[in-house]
């Protein structure tokens, strides 16, 4: 629970905090600065939860995944999230409310609980 914790703080934090209107507006131009956001979304949740990041996080029958594992796969499903809700807005396919806001963090809390 302690590393749910951690990654639930390191995402406020890098999703509010650190996500300047820069960047907001370079990932809804460039993968580039979609990269950029999810790597510092990879680099915080390193540091917050460094002293856990070779235990196994998953640990079942099927499958064992340590902590980089795991941040490798939160880096990509924030990175498809993000970029599907930037192109779902940029196509007009829905409106940028606070609805979509909702899900699109519903969404990214989905993945840190379906993984841990």
């Amino acid at each position: 629970m302690l590393i749910f914790w951690r990654l639930v703080f390191g995402h406020l934090l890098s999703d509010f905090t650190l996500q300047t209107n820069f960047i907001v507006h370079w990932k809804q131009k460039s993968l580039w600065g979609m990269f950029v956001h999810c790597g510092t979304h990879f680099v915080l949740y390193a540091l917050l939860c460094a002293p856990y990041l070779s235990d196994a996080w998953v640990d079942t029958a099927a499958l064992r995944l340590n902590g980089w594992a795991c941040l490798s796969l939160l880096f990509l499903a924030h990175f498809i999230t993000d970029e599907w809700r930037v192109f779902m807005i940029a196509h007009n396919r829905i409106e940028d409310d606070t609805l979509f806001f909702l899900f699109d963090q519903a969404a990214h809390f989905a993945c840190l609980i379906a993984l841990l």
